[in-house]
């Protein structure tokens, strides 16, 4: 039975780690015991208080904490995991502690939310060397932390202040961990850090998995075979079958992104035409379609203030929509698509 396992990045030894994959692949359970059976204290993070609260006040439900999940299974012969007794403490209002043995307790982790990171104080972070980031693409239902990036933001600036400590000390950096399901490619995090793309082309291309040593960065769309065919057999697979749902679910598809309509074009064939924001729009010699590229030309230009942007929709977006429809609006990449059907849908 395969499931997923930190060991080949710890090996490789890059910083940060994005990892997306289907439900129930092992993402954050193994994350979790791995670092334990590492013995290495980790911090485990997850987007808002009310997730985090939610884990640690139900410690002993396996529906609800991963961390009640691998205390069940260590008591299985058949898993062969250390016998684990994994419970919650808070430490302040918004700090809990992870602890092994309720007997002779011993603290092995702490578990924060991105929303109320910056306001805690009063610990130190060079004890921690393993970051779990679990969830770090929203659901489609739930509330982005802030406008546009700002949750990206939230994140980097999280890690510079824990992280500074051990890179203050000599120590090297916190590995980070940073795992979701496969929802949305134009997630916050990934936008700010320009990933969108990288992980538009794996997905397009096939690829499971890119190394960018330049960045002390891996990316990878983790694919287990042996659990998707598990789950074919469940209820819910069965209720949710040929559904969006079921494709980011059970086939690590980015069934939520369409890259229909999605190419790359030589410029040459193109004059431009306008521009709005880092996005410039192209119109074929021919004037048949349009091409809108991160490749920006002098031309008839528009900010991203609100009365801009109506201009833009009264005397081009409208022109683009009809073209939309006909499928004759090209897009260079997926953020470029994202972008521009915001504004003129």
């Amino acid at each position: 039975m395969k499931y997923f396992s930190t060991e080949p990045y710890r090996k490789l030894g890059r910083a940060f780690n994005f990892i997306i994959g289907g439900r129930e692949v092992g993402k954050t359970f193994n994350s979790i015991y791995d670092a334990y059976h590492a013995r290495e204290q980790f911090i485990f993070m997850r987007r808002t208080q009310d997730e985090i609260d939610l884990i640690a006040s139900n410690d002993d439900d396996i529906e609800l904490s991963p961390f009640a999940k691998i205390n069940e299974r260590s008591k299985n012969p058949k898993y062969g995991l250390e016998p684990t007794d994994f419970f919650m403490k808070r430490i302040n209002k918004k700090l809990w502690g992870v602890y092994n043995n309720r007997e002779e307790p011993v603290k092995v982790g702490i578990m924060l939310a991105l929303s109320t990171v910056a306001s805690i104080r009063g610990f130190s972070a060079s004890s921690y060397p393993v970051w779990i980031f679990d969830e770090f693409i929203p659901e489609q239902h739930v509330r982005k932390i802030g406008k546009g990036d700002a949750e990206g933001t939230a994140f980097l600036q999280a890690y510079s202040t824990i992280n500074r400590d051990r890179e203050d000390e000599g120590l090297p950096p916190i590995q980070c961990f940073l795992l979701a399901n496969a929802v949305d490619i134009a997630c916050p995090l990934l936008s700010v850090l320009g990933y969108t793309l990288d992980f538009e082309r794996m997905a397009r291309r096939g690829l499971h998995f890119k190394d960018l040593p330049e960045r002390n960065t891996t990316l990878t769309l983790y694919d287990d075979v042996d659990a998707a065919e598990r789950k074919k057999h469940r209820a819910l697979y069965q209720l949710t079958a040929g559904t969006t749902f079921a494709k980011m679910a059970f086939d690590n598809d980015f069934a939520y992104n369409d890259f229909n309509l999605i190419a790359s074009r030589p410029l040459k064939e193109f004059r431009p035409w306008c521009r709005i924001g880092d996005i410039c729009i192209y119109s074929h010699k021919t004037g048949e379609y349009f091409y809108a590229s991160p490749h920006l030309m002098n031309c008839v230009e528009y900010g991203t203030h609100e009365q801009e942007v109506d201009r833009f929709i009264s005397e081009r977006g409208r022109i683009l929509y009809g073209f939309y429809l006909q499928g004759n609006l090209i897009f260079e990449n997926y953020t470029v698509k994202k972008k521009l059907l915001d504004i003129i849908l």
